[in-house]
Protein backbone atom coordinates (compact mmCIF):
# COMPACT_ATOMS: atom_id res chain seq x y z
CA UNK A 1 0.00 0.00 0.00
CA UNK A 2 0.97 3.45 -0.78
CA UNK A 3 1.13 6.07 1.71
CA UNK A 4 0.28 9.66 0.81
CA UNK A 5 2.49 12.46 1.89
CA UNK A 6 1.48 15.85 2.39
CA UNK A 7 4.38 18.54 1.81
CA UNK A 8 5.61 20.35 5.48
CA UNK A 9 5.16 23.77 3.41
CA UNK A 10 1.61 23.59 2.18
CA UNK A 11 -0.06 21.47 5.32
CA UNK A 12 0.45 21.43 9.05
CA UNK A 13 -0.66 18.77 11.72
CA UNK A 14 -3.60 19.63 14.48
CA UNK A 15 -4.05 17.32 17.09
CA UNK A 16 -7.63 16.61 17.43
CA UNK A 17 -8.07 14.28 19.84
CA UNK A 18 -7.00 11.14 22.15
CA UNK A 19 -8.23 8.16 19.92
CA UNK A 20 -8.86 5.06 21.61
CA UNK A 21 -8.95 1.47 20.48
CA UNK A 22 -13.10 1.64 19.20
CA UNK A 23 -12.14 4.43 16.94
CA UNK A 24 -8.84 2.86 15.72
CA UNK A 25 -10.76 0.36 14.79
CA UNK A 26 -13.59 1.92 12.80
CA UNK A 27 -11.42 3.89 11.49
CA UNK A 28 -7.88 3.32 10.87
CA UNK A 29 -6.61 0.70 8.36
CA UNK A 30 -3.21 -0.03 8.98
CA UNK A 31 -0.44 0.94 11.70
CA UNK A 32 3.29 1.43 11.77
CA UNK A 33 5.06 0.55 15.74
CA UNK A 34 8.02 2.10 16.69
CA UNK A 35 9.97 -0.86 15.70
CA UNK A 36 9.44 -0.34 11.95
CA UNK A 37 6.52 -3.22 12.00
CA UNK A 38 3.26 -2.82 9.77
CA UNK A 39 0.07 -4.39 10.69
CA UNK A 40 -3.24 -4.12 9.55
CA UNK A 41 -6.26 -3.76 11.37
CA UNK A 42 -9.08 -6.22 10.98
CA UNK A 43 -12.55 -5.61 11.91
CA UNK A 44 -12.53 -7.93 14.83
CA UNK A 45 -10.39 -6.05 17.08
CA UNK A 46 -7.29 -7.99 15.89
CA UNK A 47 -4.39 -6.81 14.14
CA UNK A 48 -3.06 -8.80 11.01
CA UNK A 49 0.73 -9.03 10.57
CA UNK A 50 1.47 -9.81 6.87
CA UNK A 51 5.01 -10.85 7.01
CA UNK A 52 4.43 -13.76 9.85
CA UNK A 53 0.58 -14.44 8.53
CA UNK A 54 -1.02 -14.33 11.96
CA UNK A 55 -3.71 -12.62 13.79
CA UNK A 56 -2.31 -10.23 17.10
CA UNK A 57 -4.72 -8.36 19.33
CA UNK A 58 -4.61 -4.94 19.38
CA UNK A 59 -4.06 -5.01 23.71
CA UNK A 60 -0.72 -6.29 23.20
CA UNK A 61 0.74 -3.67 19.77
CA UNK A 62 -1.13 -0.71 21.29
CA UNK A 63 1.69 1.04 23.20
CA UNK A 64 4.46 0.80 20.48
CA UNK A 65 2.11 2.18 18.01
CA UNK A 66 3.66 5.16 16.14
CA UNK A 67 0.87 6.33 13.52
CA UNK A 68 -2.17 5.01 12.35
CA UNK A 69 -3.29 4.95 8.18
CA UNK A 70 -6.37 5.30 6.91
CA UNK A 71 -7.55 3.32 3.65
CA UNK A 72 -6.35 6.20 1.52
CA UNK A 73 -2.85 6.34 3.55
CA UNK A 74 -3.00 9.18 5.01
CA UNK A 75 -1.94 9.52 8.62
CA UNK A 76 -4.69 10.23 10.83
CA UNK A 77 -3.60 9.22 14.27
CA UNK A 78 0.51 10.17 15.50
CA UNK A 79 2.39 9.00 18.92
CA UNK A 80 5.82 10.71 19.96
CA UNK A 81 6.91 7.87 22.56
CA UNK A 82 6.15 4.71 23.41
CA UNK A 83 4.60 6.28 26.88
CA UNK A 84 2.52 9.09 25.52
CA UNK A 85 -1.20 9.06 24.57
CA UNK A 86 -2.03 8.10 20.82
CA UNK A 87 -3.65 11.33 19.62
CA UNK A 88 -6.02 11.71 16.40
CA UNK A 89 -4.69 14.63 13.91
CA UNK A 90 -5.81 16.25 10.97
CA UNK A 91 -3.88 17.55 8.06
CA UNK A 92 -4.95 21.36 7.67
CA UNK A 93 -3.71 23.72 4.48
CA UNK A 94 -1.93 26.33 5.61
CA UNK A 95 -3.20 29.38 4.35
CA UNK A 96 -1.00 31.76 1.80
CA UNK A 97 0.77 34.69 3.44
CA UNK A 98 0.94 37.91 1.79
CA UNK A 99 3.93 39.80 2.03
Amino acid sequence: MRAKEFSKKTHSLKVVQEMDTGALVRKAHSISTFQGKEYIVLDNGNLYDPMQKREIPLARIFRYIKCVRNSYGVIIAKKSNTSAKLMEVKFIKKSKQVS
